[in-house]
């Protein structure tokens, strides 16, 4: 009696430890295909609880048309553990992620044990990172009530205009534009994502780049030499050309403003990356995930703070409100892209990857 007690007790804490793993795990039995268990951490990857997963069969989990479902069906033909690289998890239609998985069948145990490994290649995630989202929803509300008394303000200073036309109007002026110039800030972060346009609008990457390039106005930059390595074979991506505008407009200033006075180049490469699985033997299919990359180098000075220069108000410049990064990350994540930053003493590179 006191042995199966303490089996019970050593398959709690077993069951304890699964569940504070950061990767999220879910097994289920290999004749019925039926969930027998996931952690926490899939119960937040797959947006519902434990109990309205277990007992489903794991087809109901994953969409139809995902490439787990045929690794699956591939790593039970055999023992062994299996590990499929920046696989495309495809949860609804309109959500998915680029993991790896690793899939472990052991001979000794009735259940599969799928782990969805660290997620280098989110795809279709709202926040790029806990603490950015949390920035980005706490300015958001505190933009919204301060706007509202904000909005009285200059409405009470524009009425002491008209009411009193005697008196000197320079102190409610003062108000009023002081009222303009914070909403203007507010709104410069307040980013309306539905008002960003529809992906459905095909477009040439480096129709916008060149677009941005000479608009900048290279003439004025006679000290910085421009390096274009541009693949002609991209296909096009489906993205809104202001807001490709508005994304190469800040890195490229950006770029132009970290070399200033002093002799550099600014180097612009566009080729086209794949994410494949090559190691998978017997799967019906051949999946690829598919990028457009996009890398902005110069050598400029170096970025000291990578973890921070995509929040919000964050900047290293005398004059700048550290706004538009911040934007550009916001931009690239909602259309299910990514952006990171290296920096070191030779140069800095802004790496954007956008799905196709």
């Amino acid at each position: 009696m006191n042995f199966l007690m303490m089996e019970k007790e050593n398959i709690i804490n077993y069951i304890d430890i699964v569940d504070n793993l950061l990767d999220p795990i879910i097994t289920f039995r290999k004749k019925s295909k039926i969930i027998s268990f996931i952690n926490y951490e899939a119960e937040f990857f797959l947006e519902k609880s434990r109990n309205s997963i277990i007992g489903l069969e794991i087809d109901k989990v994953f969409f139809s048309d995902s490439p787990i479902q045929d690794f699956i069906v591939t790593s039970l033909l055999q023992q062994g553990n299996y590990i499929f690289k920046d696989t495309k998890i495809l949860l609804s239609e309109n959500k998915s992620y680029v993991l790896d998985v690793e899939i472990i069948n052991n001979n000794k145990l009735d259940d599969l044990i799928i782990i969805l490994k660290n997620h280098r290649l989110r795809i279709g995630r709202k926040s790029f990172d806990s603490d950015s989202y949390f920035l980005d929803q706490t300015l958001s509300l505190l933009g919204h009530e301060i706007k509202n008394p904000l909005s009285s303000i200059k409405v009470s200073a524009q009425i002491i205009q008209q009411k009193y036309k005697n008196i000197d109007n320079e102190l409610t002026e003062i108000i009023i534009n002081e009222c303009d110039r914070v909403n203007q800030l507010i709104n410069s972060f307040q980013l309306n994502l539905s008002d960003l346009g529809t992906k459905n609008n095909k477009i040439n990457i480096h129709e916008p780049l060149r677009y941005v390039l000479k608009k900048i106005n290279l003439k004025k930059h006679k000290n910085i030499s421009i390096i274009e390595q541009f693949d002609p074979s991209l296909p096009e991506v489906e993205f809104e050309k202001n807001n490709l505008i508005m994304i190469f407009e800040n890195l490229l200033n950006n770029s132009f403003q970290a070399i200033g006075n002093k002799k550099g180049y600014i180097k612009i490469k566009t080729s086209f990356e794949h994410q494949g699985n090559k190691s998978f033997p017997g799967a019906s299919k051949r999946y690829l995930n598919n990028f457009i990359n996009i890398i902005v180098e110069d050598n400029g000075s170096v970025i000291d703070d990578k973890e921070k220069i995509f929040y919000p108000f964050f900047t290293t410049k005398k004059e700048g409100k550290g706004i538009g990064l911040f934007m550009v990350k916001k931009i690239i994540n909602h259309f299910n892209g990514l952006i990171f930053v290296d920096s070191d003493d030779t140069k800095t590179q802004f790496k954007i990857f956008l799905p196709i």
